[in-house]
């Protein structure tokens, strides 16, 4: 900022703080009593609700030793001075203020705690001198986002009265000021004085005040209604007169500290403190890795520069959780950065859409911040929708913002025009809806990459958040065509795609119509397993008893592959078509062509399992097999092993519990669901079972430049959906440590796992209760 400098800023910034002062009531608390705390006879040290930590101990250099954002100090008129433990800092009288530092992260508006030391300089007294003095302000800045107040706070010595000062005001709400005081006359000024203040916003709200471990501590009374506060942009200390040392900021207050009672959680401190790095290091890398809010699928290490040109951003399922650690992170830790960089991408989601709604697979972003899809498909496959909807569902679940509500919304018609009246989703979506739906590639049903599963996990997230009817009917009728669309004869099960006339249809050349035991079984039995645990109708179990029986007969030498079919094939209507993408996909895995033989034709009988390739499907214990084996596994795979096995624990779990809701730790009967609800011990439980140790390793290894690995491979580039995959699996699991400790609320771990193959929706709102929905007529 041109004109004043930062020095004389301040110095302004003081005296009209030191104006308000005087203008200041205090406001009653709804119950005011004493507290006590030890008074700690070492410098502190960080532990995991550190923020910002500065020992003032480098000879005249005032940086923070640790801060979760940025520690240089702002200005340069203080000076060296004898500490408490070891140096301090100090100010001619006439100053207001001592030290200051950036706000952004390093202080946690809602909740916190600061504690220092504080001594007079010789010769002076500035706890019973009649004059003014400030130890702390900080001002918050509430234009971020609305439902935002200006909660600000301020720690002064009052000469009227010579005590000592914890104030907060939130402007414009019922209750905007609180005023905790303590005298501070009879304190010794040559002697080291503990100061420790804290906060929780949290309703009904806490504030406490303690000098020397004794103090007071006031309730309130704040309502659910009062808003969050903004982001606080500077943090400054003092006073001047006097010697400051050993500032600390927490991100919990003193509640956690003064509480008796129950035992602590047995957590390894150290190794939650070194999760919480890589974590937070991740996070801070896709922060600066964004351009206009997109994230790319890879950078190089060394550089930081993406391998775009123009800048691509992946679409699809690989690219899914790509944000899924800023939303994290935020919740977790509160830091408005993550939150700012979260709506940044679900801005880039808002604007990538199609005039009409939706998005492809592929985004180019261009310098001039334009943004180009080179598909004109509205894609349902691989999530494609779904990374939209859900981030700009969760950006609105955050901050309350009706434009990502719209923009979610806006997608979502594309998702209710294109389905079928009689319930399923095609492949995916024109652009121009005046355009057929169902006019490109996989022209009729789709279950293949999980195109149905999708849909109906976009209809859950966009029915919660919008209420409307025709989502929950979208999810009905999905399931009706699910039941119909199950074949009739020997091979009771689901094509992964089917024609206009509801026959199994080819996909691409190496996805067969044939019975499918992935996105069949797995796709189509979730989703009717779902609605049978929302509705406890068993008509939806009733055609997944009749799948597991055949299953269950196939010969258990021919078990386990993932096509089967469902009818006989004669050759003249089995040969190959070699195109010269199937060509060279298969020279590229070291398969050789078929013979002619082959190529002209090859009967098939009802039941057998099956491999493609060239858009001809052979037995699996063809003599050529390796023909069509080689390139199909390189590229896609032809097992299934465990379809079966699924099946029957799912149809058995039904059969004891009734319609189940898939609890975060464990299935619970639907009628119990509260009880899947995380609590600090089930939490802790949780984190000591130490689920996230390779993907804490993943992210120690990138941090420390080790190529060759699962994120930073050996080429020298970062693959970014990998190290986010990681840096999620991290933050969960730091999550469930920060609930155990009781430092966040049990509402940041979902309640759910993700279910039944529709995606990831509880990331949008983790307290959620998804099953919670009105049985259909």
């Amino acid at each position: 900022m041109k004109g004043l400098s930062t020095k004389t800023s301040l110095v302004v910034l003081a005296l009209l703080l030191s104006t308000a002062i005087g203008m200041a009531a205090t406001v009653n608390f709804a119950t005011l009593e004493s507290c006590s705390l030890p008074v700690p006879s070492g410098p502190p040290a960080r532990d995991i609700d550190t923020m910002l930590l500065a020992h003032l101990d480098a000879g005249g250099r005032f940086n923070a030793d640790y801060a979760r954002f940025q520690g240089l100090q702002l200005g340069s008129w203080a000076k060296a001075a004898e500490g408490r433990f070891g140096a301090g800092a100090t100010a001619p009288a006439d100053n207001q203020w001592i030290l200051s530092y950036s706000g952004l992260d390093n202080i946690h508006a809602p909740r916190g705690t600061i504690e220092l030391w504080v001594r007079s300089l010789p010769d002076q007294n500035i706890w019973a001198d009649g004059r003014d003095h400030w130890f702390f302000s900080a001002y918050a800045n509430a234009a971020s986002y609305p439902g935002r107040t200006n909660q600000n706070f301020r720690l002064l010595k009052s000469g009227a009265d010579n005590s000592l000062h914890f104030q907060l005001d939130r402007p414009g709400t019922t209750r905007d000021q609180f005023d905790l005081s303590l005298s501070v006359a009879d304190l010794a000024p040559d002697q080291w004085h503990y100061i420790v203040f804290s906060w929780d916003d949290t309703p009904p709200g806490h504030m406490w005040l303690t000098v020397d471990g004794v103090g007071t501590h006031g309730v309130m009374g704040l309502d659910d209604a009062s808003p969050l506060p903004g982001f606080i942009y500077s943090l400054n200390f003092g006073p001047g007169g006097a010697v400051i040392d050993e500032i600390r900021i927490l991100a919990c207050s003193l509640g956690a500290r003064l509480a008796t009672g129950a035992a602590a959680p047995n957590i390894d401190l150290q190794k939650l403190l070194q999760m919480q790095d890589a974590a937070r290091a991740w996070v801070d890398f896709l922060v600066r890795i964004q351009r206009d809010g997109a994230l790319p699928m890879a950078v190089n290490y060394d550089t930081g520069f993406d391998l775009g040109n123009p800048f691509t951003m992946r679409n699809d399922d690989s690219a899914s959780g790509l944000g899924y650690p800023f939303l994290w992170a935020y919740r977790i830790w509160g830091d408005e950065r993550y939150l700012r960089a979260a709506c940044r991408l679900a801005n880039f989601y808002a604007r990538a859409q199609f005039p009409t709604g939706g998005w492809s697979q592929t985004f180019y972003l261009y310098p001039d911040g334009t943004v180009g899809q080179p598909w004109k498909v509205a894609h349902f496959e691989e999530w494609t929708q779904s990374n939209g909807i859900r981030y700009l569902a969760a950006c609105y679940q955050l901050t309350g913002l009706d434009s990502y509500k719209q923009a979610a919304v806006k997608a979502g018609e594309v998702i209710l025009r294109a389905q079928d009246e009689s319930g399923w989703w095609p492949w995916g979506a024109p652009a121009d809806p005046a355009n057929d739906p169902r006019a490109a590639y996989l022209k009729g049903p789709t279950l293949n990459d999980w195109n149905l599963n999708a849909c109906i996990g976009d209809c859950m997230v966009l029915y919660h958040m919008t209420g409307d009817q025709r989502y929950l009917d979208a999810i009905f009728k999905a399931g009706e065509w699910i039941i119909s669309a199950q074949l009739d004869g020997p091979v009771p099960g689901w094509a992964a795609q089917y024609d206009m006339q509801g026959n199994p249809s080819w996909g691409r050349s190496f996805e067969p119509p044939a019975v499918d035991t992935v996105f069949g079984t797995y796709g189509a039995g979730s989703a009717l397993l779902m609605l049978y645990d929302f509705t406890g109708d068993e008509r939806y179990l009733q055609p997944l008893r009749k799948h597991l029986a055949w299953l269950q007969s196939i010969p258990k030498d021919k078990k386990g592959w993932m096509w089967y079919a469902y009818r006989d094939w004669a050759p003249e209507e089995n040969k190959a078509s070699i195109s010269s993408s199937s060509a060279s996909l298969a020279k590229r895995f070291g398969a050789q062509l078929p013979s002619k033989k082959a190529q002209s034709g090859i009967a098939i009988k009802t039941g057998e399992p099956i491999v493609a390739y060239h858009h001809q499907m052979v037995p699996v214990d063809y003599p050529e097999v390796d023909c069509y084996l080689k390139p199909l596994n390189g590229h896609y795979g032809s097992r299934s092993e465990r379809a079966e096995e699924w099946l029957a624990n799912e149809l058995k779990l039904r059969d004891e519990m009734g319609p189940i809701v898939p609890g975060w730790t464990g299935p619970v009967p639907r009628a119990e669901r509260e009880r899947v609800r995380p609590t600090p011990a089930s939490c802790a439980e949780a984190y000591n079972a130490d689920a996230a140790a390779g993907a804490l390793r993943q992210l120690e290894e990138w941090m420390a430049g080790t190529r060759g690995n699962r994120v930073l491979g050996a080429d020298g580039n970062v693959q970014v959906n990998r190290g986010s995959s990681a840096a999620t699996t991290t933050l969960r699991q730091l999550a469930l440590a920060y609930v155990a400790l009781s430092r966040v609320s049990p509402g940041v771990v979902p309640m759910y796992r993700a279910p039944y193959h529709t995606g990831n929706f509880p990331i949008v709102d983790p307290a959620c209760d998804w099953y919670d929905l009105p049985t259909p007529k």
